[in-house]
C-alpha cells in the first residue's frame, strides 16, 4: 500500500520552519542554538533560507503525480544532503560551534531520512528509473 502522509509532512515541516525563519529570524535560530552575533546584516541570510525551505515545502505540497513527486523528493533531499555536507565543513574549519553543527546535522539527517521514507511510502520506484 502506498501513501502521500510522509510527504505531506515532510513538505509541512519545510514550509513551517521556512516560515519561521521568515517571519522570526533572529528567535528561530536561537532556537536552533545558533549564536547570532550581528542579527541585523545576517537576517537576510536567515530569511533567503527560509524562503527556500517554504519554497520546497509548497513543491512537496503541489507534487500530485508520481513524477513531480519524484523531482519534490529528490530535490529536498539533495539540498539537505548539501545541507549537512556544509555545516560538517563550517564546523571542521571553526565556523560553527558544536552544538549548532549537531543540531544542523541532525536535522539535516532525519529531512533525507524522512525524504527515503516518503519515497518508499509513495512507491515512486528505483532511482535508476529516473529520466533527467
Amino acid at each position: 500500500m502506498t501513501t502521500t502522509f510522509p510527504i505531506t509532512f515532510l513538505g509541512t515541516l519545510k514550509s513551517g520552519f521556512g516560515l519561521g525563519l521568515i517571519i522570526a529570524p533572529s528567535w528561530s535560530m536561537n532556537m536552533l542554538y545558533y549564536r547570532n552575533l550581528a542579527p541585523g546584516p545576517s537576517n537576510l541570510a536567515v530569511r533567503m533560507i527560509g524562503t527556500r525551505e517554504l519554497l520546497f515545502g509548497a513543491l512537496l505540497l503541489g507534487a500530485k503525480t508520481p513524477e513531480t513527486r519524484r523531482a519534490a523528493v529528490l530535490a529536498s533531499a539533495a539540498v539537505d544532503v548539501l545541507d549537512f555536507a556544509v555545516t560538517v565543513l563550517g564546523w571542521e574549519m571553526g565556523q560553527v560551534e558544536g552544538t549548532t553543527a549537531g543540531v544542523f546535522t541532525c536535522a539535516a539527517g532525519a529531512s533525507v531520512l524522512l525524504a527515503v521514507l516518503a519515497w518508499k511510502k509513495a512507491g515512486l520506484g528505483a532511482l535508476k528509473s529516473i529520466k533527467m
